[in-house]
Formats: structure tokens, sequence, C-alpha cells
């Protein structure tokens, strides 16, 4: 993969930009509705050009950080320009929507899609705050329909490691759709949730690392999380009636000042923590 087109030189489109700028001797052409961003991505040279039809025909690799609901109207309206047998892998949070068309719009037109998500971001988006070390560490997720040959796949596999990814995770559109939910878009909701407290506007000297963490995501693109979480929506009310139950076995402990209660409530969720921790180890040394 010699030649990379971005659509999208925001935060992740950018941040791939000058990953691969700094990583690769690939050529990286981009595409973006905000002058301005292209034009910093020109000046800082993560870009060697614009993406246009012509650059877009050559690209063995296409990378689509836009916005969900913008992803599969760019297939749709380029997926006659896309090189045959080129690559093509959108960025967004979740997957079996856009997977779904997308795999009928690649098969029409003799490309390759499969669904992506970098697991990594900051709660500010823009090309401004884009970073060659974005993805340092981070899990490059990649869901398939029908896994590609061997060969392939290890070549995507090597892309992406040596951007700075930790691993390269293989999943299906409904399994990471359905993982998302709860550990990043139930997040979201809570941080967001959790900052509405009126107790909130007194925190300061009051307030350590537990009360940073919690607000830390609530400084999100409101329109961005609404989409995802509406595309999702099935998956994510489950996790948040999960949560509410939850929080009501604590509410309850506390309204009959049940103490035995509380102190079995606070030791399921410190084994809980060392369970997943353990697993997430076993599974990383493993490299799954």
């Amino acid at each position: 993969m010699k030649i990379i087109g971005i659509a999208g030189c925001g935060l992740i489109g950018g941040s791939f930009a000058k990953a691969i700028k700094s990583k690769t001797d690939c050529q990286v052409f981009a595409f973006d509705r905000d002058e301005s961003a292209l034009c910093r991505a020109e000046l800082e040279r993560a870009i060697d050009g614009r993406l246009d039809d012509a650059a877009l025909r050559r690209c063995d690799l296409v990378l689509i950080a836009l916005p969900p609901c913008d992803v599969v109207p760019f297939i749709e309206a380029h997926g006659a320009k896309f090189k045959r047998g080129a690559l093509v892998i959108d960025c967004a949070g979740v997957k079996r929507n856009i997977c779904n068309l997308a795999w009928q719009i690649a098969q029409k037109h003799h490309f390759v899609f499969i669904g992506g998500h970098p697991m990594a971001g900051k709660e500010r988006s823009g090309f401004e705050r884009a970073a060659e070390t974005l993805y340092h560490n981070a899990s490059m997720l990649l869901a398939f329909n029908e896994i590609p040959q061997l060969n392939e796949l290890e070549k995507i596999k090597r892309f992406f490691l040596s951007l700075g990814f930790a691993r390269v995770v293989t999943t299906t559109p409904e399994k990471h759709d359905r993982l998302i939910a709860y550990t990043s878009q139930l997040a979201h909701a809570l941080s967001a949730s959790f900052v509405q407290s009126p107790t909130a506007d007194e925190h300061a000297g009051y307030s350590a690392g537990s009360f940073r963490d919690m607000i830390r995501v609530s400084s999100v693109n409101p329109e961005l999380w609404s989409d995802l979480f509406l595309d999702n929506r099935d998956y994510l009310q489950n996790e948040i009636r999960i949560l509410i139950r939850n929080l009501a076995s604590f509410e309850a402990a506390l309204q009959a000042n049940d103490r035995a209660r509380l102190v079995e409530l606070f030791r399921q969720g410190a084994e809980r923590k060392a369970k997943i921790e353990s697993l997430r180890t076993f599974r990383e040394t493993k490299g799954n």
C-alpha cells in the first residue's frame, strides 16, 4: 500500500495522516470540507496533496474518517472511482449499519470494504489536535463479514502496527457494536449524567482524580455522539438498564442503612475488576 487516501482530516484522519507520513514512505492525499484543515495539513506536510478524483483512482487504501452519517454517502458517491481491488476502511464508532450498506457497494464496484474503529481519541476534535502518536499502544478494530485471505489480512495488520497500534483485533459488526455500547458509549452517557449534578458547581478544592476521570469525556461533540448513540440504541439501552439496576442496589443499601450490603457490593466490584484485568492481560499476552 503505497498511495493512501484519507477522507476527513480532523482528529482521527489527521492523526492517521501524520502517523503515516512519519512512519512509512507512503504518499497521502486527503479530503475535508474544512479548507483550513486541509491548508494546515499541507503546511505541516502531513499530506502530499488533495484527494480529488484523479488521486482517488490511484489509492491502494482509503481511510474514511468522517462522521458516521457521512460514511455511506461518501462511499456511494465515490464507489465507481475507487481503484479496482482497493481497500476501503472506515473509522466510525458504530459498524452494523455502515458495514451492511458499504459491503453491497463494494461488491458492485469491485473494491474491498472493511469496517474499522481505531480505539483512540481526545475530548476535542479537529486537525489542530491531531498527533502522530495518537494511536500509540491503542487497538485497531477491524470488522468483516468474510475474513480476507491470510496474506491480505497480515498485510493490513502490519500496516496498522507500523503506525503505533499495539494490536489489531478482528471482530464482526454485531460483536463490535455490542461491546462498544459498554466500553465506550455507556461511559460517555455516565459522564454526561454525572456532571449534571448541581454539586459539580462546588467541586473546587473537594475533587481529585476520580472526579476528573468521571467528567473527562463529557466534553464531546454532542451531534456526533447523538448519532453514535442512536445507531447503537438497542445495545446501549440494555447497558444503561444494567447500570441503573446496579446503582439502585447501592441506593437500596443506603436506604436500609445496610453496611453489610454495601461491603458486599464493593467486594463484588473489586473482584470483578480483578477478573477483567486478569483476562485483559491474558488476551494481550496471547495477542488476541
